[in-house]
């Protein structure tokens, strides 16, 4: 119910309140699901009983997302959308794994990431 005007002056201000989602290194993505599906200020937007599914909305389909998602604190305003966390997550990852992969051993009999 803000115009544009009083969003940017609250954004200025700092009035907007954040909260917090954690992906805990270690985790299953089941466990990740569980946890998302529990918060109230997240717009639930798929079912996490499905991982194909989610996997399809990040552009990967038809890859597991275990160890996909960087553990990490994510914040977010209320009424996003979990797979827009899920995507933070996912690119985090991806960028992660860009350098780690440019730093590895030459040696290596690993072929891709």
């Amino acid at each position: 119910g803000l115009t544009g005007r009083e969003l940017l002056k609250k954004l200025r201000l700092g009035l907007v309140l954040q909260h917090k989602l954690t992906i805990v290194e270690g985790w299953t993505f089941q466990q990740l699901m569980s946890s998302m599906a529990q918060d109230p200020y997240l717009v639930h937007t798929f079912s996490w009983q499905n991982p194909g599914l989610v996997m399809m909305q990040l552009g990967a389909p038809g890859e597991s997302p275990e160890g996909l998602l960087f553990p990490d604190t994510y914040l977010f305003t209320k009424g996003t959308k979990d797979i827009t966390v899920l995507r933070r997550a996912y690119q985090q990852m991806q960028n992660y794994m860009v350098k780690a992969w440019a730093l590895r051993a030459a040696n290596l009999p690993y072929q891709t990431p």
